[in-house]
């Protein structure tokens, strides 16, 4: 019989957000046999590696696997990392490494859209951004879909699929691949802003780990300058004192009101008065916790299209079926898929693609034969 996989262990245990101690509880071990097993100093009897499976609620199959990409807090670029626990980015990450998993299994099935992102490393983060959108050929006006552009510039993008409320967004490159998950229990404007965000991350911080306070910044500005141009929005808005004006302006840029005030204040575009009386009348009618009257969330054509061709094959049995191919569980496939999927998908309908400039459209996924 094959060995366990000692990395594998470690994966689904931090998936669950577990730690040894709990672990060894429930399967009947010592704290330290568990470290000795996630070692490889040890192998488990194969009615532990059944208890494994059934503590941390994965197929059997999934400790035999090749070992799992290696992906550590330090790897990677967070949202929000101060406001995270170490356990909670090792959830996430381990939510990174079984999505990588899935992402490698889609891409030698499937045609997928080559990587298409600069190395724009040691640009400051505002030329980077022009430099990107040249790159892709854009133009200077609003996005109509971040997460088409990423899946058409070869991001795998995936939905967090862990309950990691304070995490944003990560990113990370992968063996030469980039990855993006998202948390999509944020708004749809935020998630746009997410997006920006770790693109930026991805072309200015490549070959080094995006961390502190200076790379943090760096991607901020990024997503700024990529989502709204300076003098794109100087021209069309010289003057903005109302609430309405910034509404307005706010969906016309598909960006939530606080990121477009923001980027007022940050071009010196409105008064400190204004911007205070603003402010105010955001948090007056709820624009500080949510965003009313929000747009629709993106969806990613790769997924929906992932599902519809197994759906055509499998019937209902789509996630079984990906779950069985990956040797993860099929809960597991849902959760990084389903929160990227538009309503219809999700529920066995045709989606609605956006129109996307001809420079990215949204990818077609083609079957490898």
């Amino acid at each position: 019989m094959s060995s366990v996989t000692p990395n594998r262990v470690t994966v689904a245990r931090q998936l669950r957000g577990l730690t040894k101690a709990d672990v060894a509880k429930q399967v009947g071990v010592s704290a330290a046999t568990i470290t000795y097993w996630e070692k490889g100093e040890r192998e488990p009897e194969p009615q532990s590696v059944h208890r494994l499976a059934d503590v941390l609620r994965v197929p059997l199959a999934f400790f035999y696997g090749e070992a799992a990409t290696q992906i550590t807090p330090d790897s990677v670029s967070f949202r929000s990392l101060r406001t995270l626990s170490r356990q909670h980015r090792d959830r996430a990450c381990a939510a990174a490494e079984i999505a990588s998993t899935l992402g490698q299994w889609i891409a030698r099935r499937y045609e997928l859209p080559a990587v298409n992102i600069p190395d724009l490393s040691g640009l400051p983060a505002a030329v980077a951004a022009s430099e990107m959108r040249q790159h892709l050929r854009l133009g200077s006006g609003a996005l109509p879909s971040m997460l088409h552009l990423l899946e058409a510039s070869g991001v795998r993008a995936f939905a967090m699929g862990v309950d990691v409320a304070k995490a944003d967004a990560l990113s990370a490159w992968i063996d030469g691949t980039p990855l993006v998950l998202f948390n999509t229990t944020k708004s749809a404007e935020r998630s746009r802003n997410d997006a920006a965000h770790e693109l930026g991350h991805l072309c200015m911080h490549r070959h080094k780990a995006p961390s502190g306070d200076k790379a943090e910044q760096d991607a901020i500005e990024f997503a700024a300058e990529f989502l709204i141009p300076s003098e794109s929005l100087r021209r069309q808005a010289p003057h903005v004192a109302s609430l309405s004006a910034l509404i307005a302006l706010k969906k016309a840029w598909r960006v939530s009101a606080g990121f477009m005030l923001k980027r007022l204040v940050t071009l010196d575009m409105i008064s400190d008065w204004s911007a205070r009386a603003l402010w105010q009348r955001l948090g007056a009618n709820g624009f500080r916790s949510g965003e009313p009257d929000g747009m629709e969330r993106e969806h990613s054509p790769v997924l929906t299209q992932l599902v519809q061709h197994v759906r055509s094959q499998h019937a209902e049995r789509a996630f079984a079926f990906i779950a069985n191919e990956t040797a993860l569980s099929a809960a597991d496939v849902r959760a990084l898929i389903v929160g990227l999927l538009p309503l219809t998908s999700s529920e066995g309908g045709d989606p609605a693609i956006h129109r996307m400039p001809a420079s990215v459209a949204a990818p077609h996924l083609q079957l490898i034969r």
